[in-house]
């Protein structure tokens, strides 16, 4: 009878197990964060814009340690559900992104995917390539930089048997 028992709840808590081990996405209250503004537009409306909060993420495009922090330039996609980056949409601008902390630059390398809460600070000029370029300028509140994989879940479960020899 007991073996029958655990025989019936092994795949419940296998199920439990596979579920605790999905990979978790940032938890940004939405409601706090201005998201229907883009970064083309911010740099138009920066006046009117200063110093709101935004939700914004993309596809790190450089990483910059200065004396007092880090700087990322970002090129922004629009958010999906999960508040993620949707690559796979037509990107909505390049924005920079000051963090007063060191980030490790092969942690936020070229390529990784980052969804970021801010505050706009002003725009800022420089250029993209040869072309003269004009950056929304956010402080950084929150950075979830997303995993290698793209965030997909990978299933990791780990079967192992154990035994104690006793004296």
């Amino acid at each position: 009878m007991h073996m029958i028992m655990t025989i019936r709840i092994f795949p419940v808590l296998l199920l439990l197990l596979l579920i605790a081990s999905c990979a978790t996405s940032p938890e940004f209250d939405s409601e706090l964060f201005k998201q229907d503004t883009v970064p083309e537009q911010a740099v138009n409306e920066i006046d009117k814009l200063r110093n709101t909060k935004v939700l914004w993420g993309g596809l790190l495009v450089s990483s910059t340690n200065l004396e007092q922090g880090t700087q990322l330039e970002v090129l922004s996609y629009p958010l999906d559900s999960n508040q993620k980056p949707d690559i796979s949409q037509a990107p909505q601008g390049r924005f920079i992104l000051l963090d007063d902390r060191f980030l490790e630059p092969l942690d936020y390398s070229e390529g990784r995917i980052v969804t970021v809460t801010g505050e706009l600070k002003e725009t800022r000029s420089g250029e993209v390539g040869s072309a003269k370029y004009d950056f929304p300028v956010i402080d950084a509140l929150e950075i979830y930089l997303w995993p290698k994989n793209g965030g997909q879940v990978e299933p990791r479960v780990h079967v192992g048997f154990g035994f104690i020899f006793g004296n």
